[in-house]
């Protein structure tokens, strides 16, 4: 664990780690075969509902509550526990790293973008109700908030939602409407189908959820950025910059995310924030970013390490001179020049 994630464990270590939920479509690769798999909430694809479409003849679905596997988590409700929801596929656990110490693992085909992430494992069920109406909830256990809050990071979007959770995204889709919740150490997806265009049904039994979750407060790297001029998506915490989205990539001006790494000395324990900025007048974002190493002389060494490189084949970035563990600087650095954002964020550092 790193010193920034020991840090903020610290400050939260009565609070026990939980679980999260997602559907990225390399997580659904390592269920197992006998199992129906949620539905790939990247390309909207989702399977027939369990009970009909909404507006159907009611069916009462049957619970499944009883093959829920030994070691499922408590954050999932029972059959009829919130309102009419019914438990139609029992909760699944997949262990997805060895220890807390360890990067996720998965398999050869899977979406490497995940791996950097420090992920436990996964859990998830289905619910559905008289209408056939259904919700996905997928729940996935990190090693600490700060990789639990990194992975919403790059894998939430859509407009924001209050009073859920520690923050909340909802995604709305033509063939689903997905729910992205961070809550401590956890990260819930629920992918409603059968909605329309509300899915306010469905909030009771995200809230159920969620509630049955201890809270962390969100990591301290993420708050530190002015908040003028800020664009509305990120920020994005990471341990790697190929845990980003290909679109987010390029919206951030990282063409090449492992060259990057190797740039700003993301070896797996440092971590970077990166947030985005509107520049006036100007068409993209002024991206900064910060970094945070295990201790000063490995931020001073990444710091030179990025002064031997801009200039070559790193022409559009500039950083700051290393402070305390701290590495300040930007993609951008046109855009920068107009908006001045690293200097006030070197201000803000924790001492």
């Amino acid at each position: 664990m790193t010193e920034f994630a020991a840090a903020h464990h610290a400050r939260n270590c009565a609070r026990p780690l939980s679980f999260i939920a997602v559907s990225a479509a390399w997580l659904l690769s390592v269920a197992p075969a006998c199992d129906r798999r949620p539905p790939d909430a990247d390309n909207g694809q989702t399977p027939p509902a369990a009970s009909g479409s909404a507006g159907a003849a009611s069916t009462q679905p049957a619970a499944a509550d009883a093959s829920d596997d030994p070691a499922a988590p408590v954050c999932f409700p029972r059959s009829h526990d919130v309102g009419s929801w019914v438990k139609i596929e029992p909760v699944r656990v997949i262990a997805l790293a060895a220890d807390d110490t360890q990067p996720t693992t998965a398999p050869a085909d899977a979406d490497s973008r995940m791996r950097s992430f420090r992920l436990k494992r996964r859990a998830w069920c289905v619910y559905a109700d008289e209408t056939g109406r259904r919700i996905d909830v997928q729940v996935v256990e990190a090693a600490t908030a700060a990789d639990a809050f990194g992975f919403f990071s790059t894998q939430a979007r859509g407009e924001r939602l209050d009073k859920l959770g520690g923050r909340a995204l909802v995604q709305r889709e033509a063939a689903a409407a997905t729910l992205h919740v961070w809550q401590g150490s956890t990260c819930l997806r629920f992918v409603c189908m059968g909605f329309g265009n509300s899915i306010d049904d469905a909030r009771p039994l995200a809230v159920r959820v969620a509630g049955m979750l201890p809270g962390e407060n969100v990591p301290e790297m993420t708050t530190i950025f002015p908040s003028e001029g800020a664009a509305d998506a990120g920020p994005w915490l990471v341990r790697s910059l190929t845990a980003l989205s290909p679109d987010d990539a390029a919206r951030l001006s990282v063409p090449d995310a492992a060259a990057a790494d190797e740039l700003l000395s993301l070896d797996g324990e440092a971590w970077l924030c990166v947030r985005a900025y509107v520049a006036p007048d100007v068409e993209g974002w002024n991206v900064v970013w910060t970094a945070a190493y295990a201790d000063e002389a490995a931020a001073r060494r990444a710091y030179e390490h990025v002064v031997a490189n801009v200039g070559r084949t790193w022409d559009h970035v500039s950083v700051l001179p290393a402070q305390n563990r701290y590495v300040i600087g930007t993609f951008t650095i046109e855009r920068e020049s107009q908006m001045h954002i690293m200097p006030r964020l070197a201000l803000r550092l924790p001492r």
